[in-house]
């Protein structure tokens, strides 16, 4: 009758194990934790490139959506437009990148801004000193 009884207790054992198993199963399972809700994928950065300081000209290389670019221009840069910085559409995860070589004496800044951060800022004093700035669009 001993080893009966033990046998008994043995199976309560493993039922009750298997009993808890399957609650913590249903528990979890039915949680009432919410996921966020889907966003729509980025498709378009507003990227502005941007020149300030006390410099009045520079030589630069840009990144455009397109290709590279190199010109010369004011310190700030003025776009067709008649507004400050440069600015383009680029897709998420493509590379940004400005260069200004100073033409002259003075400060030269470079920026780069996307959707309204920026991301980057690099200075140079001095003749011929360059400031880099490089980024990522997101």
């Amino acid at each position: 009758m001993e080893n009966n009884g033990k046998a008994n207790i043995g199976g309560i054992f493993v039922v009750l194990f298997i009993g808890l198993c399957v609650l913590f199963y249903v528990i979890g399972s039915s949680s009432s934790s919410k996921s966020a809700p889907d966003l729509p994928e980025r498709t378009v950065s507003n990227v502005v490139y941007n020149l300030s300081g006390t410099a009045s000209s520079a030589s630069i290389t840009i990144e455009t959506p397109t290709g590279t670019s190199q010109q010369d221009t004011s310190v700030p840069i003025v776009n067709k437009a008649g507004t400050t910085g440069l600015r383009f559409d680029f897709s998420p995860g493509d590379f940004l990148y400005l260069s200004a070589q100073n033409n002259g004496s003075g400060e030269l800044t470079c920026h780069i801004r996307v959707d309204g951060v920026e991301i980057s800022a690099n200075t140079a004093i001095g003749e011929y000193q360059i400031a880099t700035c490089k980024g990522t669009a997101f």
